[in-house]
């Protein structure tokens, strides 16, 4: 494909049939290539994690439509819609109405109580529908009592969890809402089913997208 010099190219899923770590090893070399050939490239692919490691810019499209162009870093902290923050990685959605917006944050009523959130882009006002779009890893799980200061901070109870090694994926239940955090470098087994915990995060860490 490179030999005969071509002005764009194109990669339809070409690491669809390799196993996961070599997979993690070509895509490196693939951009590695690319980044020394200064070749415009469309790399074509259903991975998230791939889309975000190797592209300077994400196209991501639903049912033929383009839902959003953007670097990764904006695609995943900033996205512009729900199927494009549900799209690129875990997420927390939660529904809730404006109920202020000050100089630099807002204020959300939502079904598991008040959020504070970041200030909303051009376009969404007091009274406006909203969702309130949350990282996993942007959730901090604390004990009850625990005197952390968080300017968001709710009682919830772990439902479950999910042991991965490096990282543990609790599954959360607030007031018959599913919260999903993320527990890096877990070196206990403290964070058992059933357990009554604290979830918190920072108000700069709640995404605001308009309900259609």
């Amino acid at each position: 494909a490179l030999i005969v010099q071509p002005d764009v190219l194109l990669l339809d899923e070409p690491l669809s049939n390799l196993d996961a770590q070599l997979r993690v090893e070509m895509r490196g070399e693939i951009r590695r290539i690319q980044q020394e050939s200064r070749l415009t490239t469309i790399y074509v692919t259903h991975d998230q994690e791939e889309a975000l490691s190797i592209a300077d810019r994400i196209a991501v499209i639903n049912d033929g439509c383009i839902e959003q162009i953007a670097t990764p870093h904006q695609i995943y902290r900033k996205p512009a819609t729900r199927f494009v923050s549900q799209f690129i990685g875990k997420v927390n959605i939660i529904e809730g109405t404006v109920q202020n917006i000050g100089e630099n944050h807002a204020e959300i009523g939502s079904t598991i109580g008040n959020i504070l959130s970041q200030r909303p882009d051009p376009g969404i006002d007091v009274g406006d529908a909203v969702l309130c779009v949350v990282r996993p890893e942007s959730v901090c799980v604390i004990a009850p009592g625990s005197s952390l200061t968080a300017h968001n901070k709710i009682h919830s109870t772990i439902a479950d969890t999910t042991y991965l090694g490096d990282h543990e994926l609790l599954h959360l239940k607030v007031d018959g809402v599913d919260l999903t955090a993320i527990q890096v470098n877990p070196r206990e087994e403290s964070n058992s089913r059933g357990n009554e915990v604290i979830v918190t995060f920072e108000p700069d860490d709640v995404i605001l997208l308009a309900i259609d």
